[in-house]
């Protein structure tokens, strides 16, 4: 990655042209005064827009393919900082890395997982051998009396450099805070959250700095996608709908009563959605079946 320059602004450019890859590439030689198009005819042939340009940035929201990422890059001078905006969490933001050469990450993914009760909870590289989810989701009723600490990652705070000190908060606190609606349990996610992935981009120059590094990332990031969940068909991570589910629920029976009354609303309408996708379940069987004999008669 080059180095920023100095004595002027740095500017950076967003790199664009939707789903389809020959807009992307038509916009990026655009910018080095290669291309055909009205801007480039208009512009300086002798000093094209990149000259001026520090590095690129790519928003990520709309989870492009790692086709068009590439089809925006390609044409770019690898020297340059290469910036991925809000990219969807630490799957996307490893596949990032290895599939595209991205070099700096602004995510808000994780104050999203702050709203909605999830204290993130998992490791780069991945220790568990069994697989299960990127965090923990607080509102759940299991929480209740659990005084062990927000998460058991080695990315986490702990006693020794936690920002809330040496007795953090505990998931039975944070439980509570979330079911009074108190913006207290958002800080404290905040804090927590931000602590994880800050950790986890430091692992991953960790691993990339050593000598197999390249190779070594690349087998790591196998290993976490065999470990962790990933986002479902909605393209979000389960765990975090069922966060934004109860964070509904409570925000809906804010005032309207006890937090033991909220509580069991949660879990009425967990067990109400359980009930829908089996009625789903029986419909679409009946159906199928239903087409199987018009076709056999």
């Amino acid at each position: 990655m080059g180095s920023f320059s100095q004595g002027r602004t740095n500017v950076f450019a967003t790199l664009i042209g939707n789903d389809d890859s020959a807009r992307r590439i038509e916009f990026s030689k655009a910018l080095l005064g290669q291309s055909s198009s009205r801007a480039t005819v208009t512009a300086n042939p002798s000093s094209p827009i990149d000259t001026l340009l520090s590095g690129y940035v790519i928003n990520c929201s709309s989870s492009p393919s790692t086709s068009l990422l590439n089809a925006s890059l390609d044409p770019l001078p690898n020297t340059k900082p290469r910036i991925a905006h809000c990219p969807s969490g630490p799957h996307e933001i490893l596949r990032l890395i290895r599939d595209v050469g991205f070099d700096l990450i602004v995510e808000e993914w994780s104050q999203t997982c702050s709203t909605y009760g999830i204290a993130l909870d998992f490791d780069f590289p991945p220790t568990s051998s069994k697989s299960c989810d990127i965090g923990t989701n607080l509102y759940l009723p299991e929480h209740e009396y659990s005084f062990s600490p927000l998460s058991t990652s080695s990315l986490a705070p702990n006693e020794q450099n936690h920002p809330f000190g040496p007795s953090p908060p505990t998931r039975s606190y944070v439980h509570h805070l979330l079911l009074a609606h108190e913006m207290t349990s958002h800080v404290i996610l905040a804090l927590h959250n931000q602590t994880v992935m800050l950790n986890f981009l430091e692992s991953i120059r960790s691993v990339l700095s050593r000598p197999d590094g390249e190779e070594k990332f690349k087998e790591m990031v196998e290993r976490f996608e065999e470990v962790y969940r990933e986002r479902d068909e909605t393209g979000e991570y389960a765990i975090v709908r069922e966060g934004r589910k109860a964070w509904k629920v409570v925000e809906k029976a804010r005032g309207k009563g006890s937090m033991k009354e909220k509580v069991l609303e949660l879990q009425r309408e967990q067990e109400e959605s359980k009930i829908v996708e089996e009625k789903e379940k029986v419909l679409t069987t009946a159906v199928l079946e239903e087409g199987r004999k018009e076709l056999d008669q």
